[in-house]
Order: structure tokens, then sequence, then C-alpha cells
């Protein structure tokens, strides 16, 4: 039998996203796939779409580092996998993670995002994000991570006192401890609605990736690098 794959969401008002990632991951050439969606108390219909796909649907006011650790404690598998929930999974996606981390004695596999929407902007923007992670100038987890569930715990797992910059931290500190993987050809679509029109958005994450890496924490509430965080 296929190894299990947990693959873990953390969600909040994603109505509008979270049928496509659903749906994706139900048409995964791999079969032994454990969906976990770990919903934030949305006030629309995600709780409800999930529970239609999902295998484990908990309710619980998180922000996105609680959520994720809370998906692992209720996983059965050891291996772990995620996304968020407006990520759209290549048929192929969990196949090849899973073969790069069985056959190569890899920890960590990091996706390459591609835009969601037609986005020349957004194609750019998610190359660089994939240099950048590559050459560990910074480690965005929507791209679809897969990662051991022993290597998870071995670092704590999500800080969950940040505020934004969690995955950054996540993977800095899973490549003190293992080989990461971060195949060209391994990719998945991400939504770009958060920088659409928003070019400033671009100079936040900036900010943002400048406070983790010179204090390794990041400020809650402070609109410089975030326009809304509860």
């Amino acid at each position: 039998m296929k190894q299990l794959v947990s693959i873990i969401i953390p969600t909040k008002n994603e109505e509008n996203y979270i049928k496509r990632t659903l749906e994706s991951i139900k048409n995964q050439s791999y079969s032994n796939i454990e969906v976990i969606v770990i919903d934030g108390c949305s006030n629309d219909n995600t709780v409800k779409i999930a529970r239609k796909y999902a295998d484990k649907v908990i309710i619980k006011k998180t922000n996105i580092a609680e959520g994720r650790n809370l998906g692992v404690k209720n996983a059965n598998a050891e291996i772990l996998t995620f996304i968020d929930a407006d990520t759209v999974l290549p048929s192929n996606f969990i196949e090849k993670n899973i073969k790069i981390i069985q056959k190569n004695e890899i920890g960590c596999v990091v996706g390459r995002a591609k835009s969601l929407e037609k986005s020349k902007f957004g194609d750019i923007i998610n190359l660089m994000n994939w240099v950048f992670t590559k050459f560990k100038v910074a480690y965005p987890c929507y791209m679809g991570v897969t990662v051991k569930k022993n290597l998870f715990e071995k670092v704590g797992g999500f800080n969950e006192n940040l505020f934004y910059c969690e995955d950054v931290d996540f993977l800095r500190k899973i490549s003190i401890i293992c080989r990461i993987s971060f195949p060209y050809n391994a990719f998945c679509f991400s939504s770009i609605r958060r920088w659409k029109g928003k070019y400033d958005e671009g100079i936040r994450c900036v900010f943002r990736l400048m406070e983790y890496h010179i204090f390794k924490k990041t400020a809650k509430n402070f609109p410089i690098f975030h326009e809304k965080l509860s």
C-alpha cells in the first residue's frame, strides 16, 4: 500500500476558492491521501463546502501557524503537505513529491507556484519567489510544501507567535536539519488575489522579510507590513 499523506489546509472565508482546491486533491494520481481543513471560524460557506470533500474539518479561531500545527496534531500520516485554500494542484503533484522524498533521501520538497489567474505580473512574482526560496533568501510555504512528520516535530512546527513569515521561519529551521528539494517541474497554481491591483503589497512583503530576518519576530497589527491582521 502507498504511504499515507496528510494534506493540511488552513481556511477562513474561502468559499470562492476552497472547492477548486479540494477537487484538485480529489483528482490526484496518488490515491492514499488524508485531507484536513482547519477553519478559523468562517462566516461564509467554507465549512459546508469543506465537509463535502475533507476527511476532517476542525473549526477553531487560530492564526495560520496555529492552524497548521493543529492540523498536524490531527494527522495520521508520516508525510505532511501544506497548501493554502486558494491553491490548485496538478493531478501528479503529490506523486512527484512523494517519489522525490522516498528515492533521494530528501526530508522536504518545496513546489513551484504558477499563477492561478492569467497574469504576467503574477508569473514574474511567483518565479522570483521560487528563485528566492531555492537560494535561501525566503521560504514561502504556500507553494505546496511536503515534509516528513518527524522533521516537522523536531523543529517544533510553525512558530505560533509569528503573525506573518511563519512559513519563512519554518523552512529556515527545516533547512538546517535536512536536505530540501526545489524541483522546477513540481508546480502548483496559486491565486494572486492578494497581489492583483495592489503593487504596494510587494513593498509590504519586503518589509516583512526584513523585519523577520533582522529580529526573528513579527509585529501584530503593524499597517506598514500588512493591511489586516487579526
